[in-house]
């Protein structure tokens, strides 16, 4: 296992190794192999790294009561490494002086499972989690999962407790502050009577997904997929803030939001843009089967819906599903997945086209693009 250890003035401080031991004798070990570290060693431990360090963590597992052995990291690591971890890194925060959320650790571990490598990292949290933190919901099914690709470069996935209490945490951020948060949206509620706490938290189920799910060139194809529990209320809501919106602008001189709306099959597509026609400011959305899903064209959002229909998501592909760690967990609480291949494979290539060939006249860039 990986230790960080706090120095003086909470600076950091190299990290140490604490590795379960068999038999004694590491000590040698190292100094035959010519490998110039300290080393402690306890029966059936052994610490070893830059000399301060080793030393002062093995005053602290000499500590009877507290020091490190009495840790929330001591305890994960040594859970870890009897379930069977290979190399496991823990840092205590706020031995570190870092207090960010309730958070107390952030440890990570990798291990073999069936001659494959898996990693897992877990935050540990000292009391009630608050903030972003706070958001998440115990594990539950991702059915959003099922409107994106198997050609997704980049998946974010989650289930949250409250949908209201993101919308607040969102408009804090914008407005700087929670006072000035609860301000917008008390004036936006005696001006207009639109309470948009209430309403879109009411309309809005726990379960959101976005997506890169297609090319990044010329328009990124992102994908937003969110539960709704009521969608003529989620869309009157959002009709009416864009109302808002577009009455504010042109008290100040600019120009309204673009709103359009049509049917193709049977479905209701609605559109939301900039005032100026541009695909990279334009949000077309539908809902189907208790989903929104959004997109930057209708093209996009009729994509996911036949990824649904047809049965052949993500969540069905090969390879997300050798992904999924190997333990008895079927439903989680987020997930993020990444597969950058697609994308800088034509990155790269249109860089390469444009850098000057070298003396050789091959293009190191076009050559990395075909890798």
């Amino acid at each position: 296992a990986l230790v960080g250890l706090p120095g003086r003035n909470n600076e950091f401080q190299a990290p140490v190794f604490l590795a379960a031991t068999r038999r004694p004798g590491l000590r040698d070990f190292l100094k035959r192999e010519g490998l110039p570290l300290a080393v402690e060693e306890r029966p059936g431990l052994a610490v070893f790294g830059a000399q301060p360090e080793v030393e002062a963590l093995a005053r602290s597992i000499d500590v009877s009561r507290g020091g490190f052995q009495g840790s929330p990291c001591y305890a994960r690591l040594v859970e870890a490494q009897q379930s069977g971890a290979g190399t496991v890194f823990c840092t205590d925060l706020q031995q570190m002086g870092v207090t960010s959320e309730g958070v107390r650790y952030i440890m990570a571990e990798e291990r073999r499972v069936n001659d494959r490598a898996e990693g897992r990292a877990t935050i540990g949290f000292d009391g009630p989690r608050t903030g972003i933190a706070a958001w998440l919901a115990p594990p539950a099914p991702m059915g959003s999962l099922d409107y994106v690709s198997p050609n997704a470069t980049f998946l974010m996935a989650f289930v949250v407790k409250s949908p209201a209490a993101i919308v607040e945490e969102l408009l804090a951020l914008e407005q700087r502050s929670t006072a000035n948060a609860d301000k917008a949206l008390d004036d936006v509620q005696r001006q207009n009577g639109l309470d948009v706490r209430h309403d879109l938290g009411a309309a809005l189920g726990g379960e959101f997904a976005l997506a890169i799910d297609g090319p990044m060139f010329p328009t990124p194809s992102w994908k937003l997929i969110a539960e709704v529990y009521d969608p003529p209320r989620f869309e009157t809501t959002i009709r009416k803030l864009v109302e808002i919106y577009s009455a504010e602008s042109a008290k100040s001189g600019g120009k309204p939001l673009r709103t359009s709306q049509e049917t193709v099959d049977g479905r209701v597509y609605y559109m939301i843009g900039a005032a100026d026609p541009n695909p990279l400011t334009e949000a077309h959305y539908t809902f189907a089967e208790g989903y929104l899903i959004a997109g930057p064209s209708r093209a996009i959002v009729s994509q996911a819906l036949q990824a649904r229909a047809a049965r052949t998501s993500i969540a069905r592909s090969t390879r997300f599903v050798s992904l999924m760690p190997r333990d008895h967990y079927a439903n989680f609480s987020a997930v993020i997945y990444q597969n950058l291949g697609s994308t800088l494979g034509p990155l790269i290539g249109m860089l390469g086209s444009l850098a000057p060939p070298s003396k050789g006249g091959a293009n190191p860039l076009g050559n990395l693009a075909n890798l």
